[in-house]
């Protein structure tokens, strides 16, 4: 018996480090370490194009360590899908399934920096749903 495969109807093509700055001081880098999330987004309705923008930006305690990075992310969607399950997979898939990519960026820039390296937790990117859509627009 054949199984037919069904193509999935929100599809991530590939990601991109569009900034990555890095400011290391002299002094001990804090134990704290603080992350700040800043989403965007496009909607392309005619391509059927979604891209979501995800800034970071990372402290320590002592003010010795800033990371900053932006890293964006490409899917596809079908044109026949749902309004609803696109806001989901807009605002709670895409994030979620960008933010591996930008949490090992960050640990390999600060493993390959001579400094401890940087390991962000694993998150729950749904609470930047909200404001990712606020700041998203379709063309």
């Amino acid at each position: 018996m054949e199984k037919q495969v069904k193509t999935a109807k929100f599809q991530f093509t590939n990601f991109l480090i569009s900034k990555a700055t890095i400011n290391i001081k002299s002094g001990k880098i804090g134990d704290e370490i603080s992350f700040a999330f800043k989403p965007s987004g496009t909607i392309n309705k005619t391509e059927k194009k979604f891209e979501i923008v995800l800034n970071v930006e990372i402290k320590d305690e002592n003010k010795q360590l800033e990371i900053s990075v932006s890293a964006i992310g490409f899917f596809i969607f079908h044109p026949d899908t749902d309004t609803n399950d696109l806001n989901n997979y807009f605002y709670v898939n895409a994030p979620a399934i960008l933010f591996p990519y930008l949490r090992a960026y960050i640990a390999s820039l600060t493993a390959l920096s001579g400094i401890t390296t940087v390991t962000m937790p694993t998150l729950n990117m749904q609470s930047l749903g909200q404001d990712l859509k606020s700041n998203t627009k379709t063309i």
